[in-house]
């Protein structure tokens, strides 16, 4: 018998979620970032919330939305 460990070798991947922040934007989390929060999340305007509905999201989504990559003036 081999005394290596076996490796998964793949990627794992990081659920993400979406809400409405205070201010009215979609503010994209995941769960480490309400974990280290303490239960909350900050918006875009710096505001601390506890997000109360939220829906999966996907990379995908994040792509194909119109202002991916660009910059902000």
């Amino acid at each position: 018998m081999n005394d290596k460990k076996a490796s998964n070798g793949g990627a794992t991947t990081t659920p993400l979620y979406e809400t409405t922040g205070p201010d009215g934007k979609k503010v994209t989390f995941t769960p480490s970032d309400l974990v280290a929060g303490g239960g909350h999340i900050k918006s875009e305007s710096g505001k601390s919330f506890k997000p109360k509905k939220y829906k999966g999201s996907s990379l995908a989504d994040i792509i194909t939305k119109g202002d991916f990559g660009k910059t902000k003036k």
